[in-house]
């Protein structure tokens, strides 16, 4: 979930974002492109930003696992963008036979 408060008419035009999901980063992000003079806050009730994503690391394993909410599709242009944005590397998932 995601609120946007807006404070409009001070000297300083101030936003405040409830929550650092996808929603709220990106919102974040877009907002900073659209006005860099804005006093921006994000505020997020855990200790790390990214909502329901997580990222698992287990023994052994090479690489990382995205255990979050979704997957990260190569047909949402906003996500594919803000893995190149951040030099993230996107590794095709394979499927398993158990």
């Amino acid at each position: 979930m995601m609120v946007v408060w807006i404070h409009v008419g001070a000297e300083k035009q101030k936003v405040c974002i409830i929550g650092s999901g996808m929603g709220g980063s990106s919102t974040a992000k877009f907002l900073r492109e659209m006005d860099e003079t804005l006093e921006l806050h994000v505020f997020e009730m855990r200790g790390e930003i990214g909502g329901r994503t997580k990222t698992v690391y287990f023994d052994g394993l090479p690489r990382a696992i995205n255990a979050g909410a979704s997957i990260m599709h190569k047909g949402n242009k906003y996500l594919v963008q803000f893995a190149k944005e951040l030099d993230l590397e996107l590794i095709p998932v394979r499927k398993i036979e158990l």
